[in-house]
């Protein structure tokens, strides 16, 4: 596949951020592509070059969103000195973050899974895009849980299954804070859900 020029990655960005705003106004439903065409500054065929249909667009706007929100943490991680188990705890701290700072956008992902399931059609694009997003974190969390043993930490075994686990809970603290809990009160709970996920990696005294 010959690499994407720069004018059509701005371009592609341009109509996704257009998007955003008119997705976010009116919902899936409401929204009109040839809005977003216009606030993204393009023809509506031009969107139709980047993407297939409005779902596409739609379903692309939400694994943009969570892709671009969880790319400091990858960024923080690469360039982090720190030792492997202080790594971890940074990473899964940035992950906390950028997923609950995805809350005001929730709805959004809300309509897309709705819309997905209720069309078999999209069911797998759907799957296979939050598949791409989470498989790279549970990679590195592994890796993380790996190193940390090596070096000196205490043992991970079950390492895949604990980092299945971490990522579950970590969206899991993302939809407690947004049905029953006050956002106020999540640096707290972020720090406290840090604590109880490393809780068992720490060296025991």
């Amino acid at each position: 596949m010959p690499p994407i020029s720069p004018a059509k990655t701005l371009r592609r960005r341009a109509i996704l951020e257009a998007a955003l705003g008119v997705f976010s106004a009116y919902g899936f439903e409401g929204a009109r592509v040839e809005e977003i065409a216009r606030i993204a500054g393009v023809g509506k065929g031009t969107i139709y070059e980047h993407f297939e249909h409005k779902e596409d667009l739609f379903l692309n706007l939400c694994a943009h969103l969570v892709g671009e929100n969880l790319a400091l943490a990858r960024t923080r991680l690469q360039a982090s000195p720190l030792p492997a188990p202080a790594r971890l705890r940074q990473y899964l701290s940035d992950l906390i973050r950028s997923v609950t700072e995805l809350l005001p956008r929730m709805g959004l992902f809300f309509e897309a899974w709705s819309l997905a399931w209720t069309r078999p059609q999209l069911r797998s694009q759907c799957q296979r895009m939050f598949r791409d997003l989470y498989d790279p974190l549970h990679a590195e969390i592994v890796g993380l849980l790996h190193e940390s043993d090596r070096s000196g930490g205490p043992p991970t075994s079950m390492a895949s299954e604990r980092a299945t686990l971490i990522l579950a809970a970590i969206d899991g603290l993302a939809y407690q804070t947004l049905f029953r809990l006050d956002q106020g009160d999540l640096p707290r709970l972020a720090a406290t859900a840090e604590q109880l996920l490393l809780h068992g990696l720490e060296p025991q005294s």
